[in-house]
């Protein structure tokens, strides 16, 4: 429900870098990113 909101807050949003350049965390089993650059 918050990301729903956000987008339409924000139609523009996209990421700052390309998506190969995000990094991810040292988590075995996990997708989770380090940091999520978003452009506004």
């Amino acid at each position: 429900m918050a990301l729903g909101a956000l987008f339409r807050r924000f139609p523009a949003l996209s990421l700052a870098v390309a998506p190969d350049e995000l990094e991810r965390e040292p988590m075995p089993g996990s997708w989770r990113l380090a940091r999520l650059p978003l452009r506004l």
